[in-house]
């Protein structure tokens, strides 16, 4: 679209869902299709609703940092709002919300907690699977003395 001048010094009109505003399309006044428009130009992992995208905004421009990949800005929003979660109701409704929309419409955002990576390594994860696993012989006297049932 950039290098198109059809829509200079006209009115277009743009269609986007308010919950998601990651991706829009682009229109004459006449209904002429004029494209795809997509933030930054690249495929971002996490939906941001208008709400959201205000939020990011203010704290973009506050903390200076305009000239970085979106995605960037939207993981450091969200680890923002989760240290000040902690202190401020604001801030946990906030994040509450943004998780909320990555859920819904972006389930392999990296804001979500389950998808965020551990500092632990693939073999540390299942070293420690293993510590926590019973072996047969405890697994046996654990369901054989009824007095040890805590399941």
């Amino acid at each position: 679209m950039s290098s198109s001048y059809t829509p200079v010094g006209k009115n277009i009109v743009i269609e986007f869902d308010p919950l998601d505003i990651r991706e829009m399309e682009a229109y004459l006044e006449n209904g002429a299709h004029i494209g795809h428009l997509v933030i930054k130009g690249k495929q971002i992992g996490t939906a941001i609703s208008l709400k959201t995208n205000k939020l990011i905004r203010d704290f973009a421009n506050n903390n200076d940092m305009n000239n970085i990949h979106v995605e960037d800005i939207i993981t450091n929003f969200a680890n923002n709002l989760e240290e000040k979660a902690l202190f401020s109701k604001t801030a946990a409704t906030h994040l509450a919300s943004v998780r909320n929309e990555a859920e819904k419409r972006s389930p392999g955002s990296n804001i979500l907690p389950q998808n965020k990576k551990s500092s632990k390594t693939t073999d540390e994860i299942s070293l420690d699977n293993e510590k926590n696993l019973l072996s047969d012989e405890e697994l046996m006297a654990k369901w054989s003395d009824p007095s040890k049932r805590t399941w």
